[in-house]
């Protein structure tokens, strides 16, 4: 009967901390991590990420991530400053998939977007990073 106790008492720490995490990332200020998110797209990239709207992160009924105001810099080529410029984005995670990876991305809305997909006098696309 005591191992039942503890194992009980094992999975109940692992919910309240489960449910602890969840409510910290529904409740966050995801906006205090723009500058952190920017900089490691670029880095990654080598082209500016500028997130100048709001980041929300929704939990409930789905996991939703939700971005304004996106654009990213274009090739130092190109005819334009900007190679995506998207109004609104946001993306349903599978909740299970994002805890357990990979995450599967179930629906994505896209609503003021533009690219500008080109080439430069070399060939080189604007595309390949």
């Amino acid at each position: 009967m005591t191992i039942l106790r503890i194992i009980f008492g094992i999975l109940l720490l692992v919910l309240i901390a489960l449910g602890g995490a969840l409510a910290y990332l529904h409740f966050a200020d995801l906006n205090k991590l723009r500058p952190h998110i920017e900089k490691a797209f670029s880095d990654a990239t080598g082209r500016e990420l500028r997130i100048a709207g709001d980041l929300q992160l929704d939990l409930l009924p789905t996991l939703t991530l939700l971005v304004e105001d996106l654009s990213l810099a274009n090739a130092p080529w190109s005819s334009a400053p900007d190679m995506v410029k998207i109004g609104h984005f946001s993306a349903a995670i599978d909740l299970w998939s994002a805890l357990s990876g990979p995450a599967v991305i179930e629906d994505i809305k896209l609503e003021n977007a533009s690219l500008l997909l080109e080439q430069g006098p070399d060939g080189e696309a604007n595309w390949e990073f």
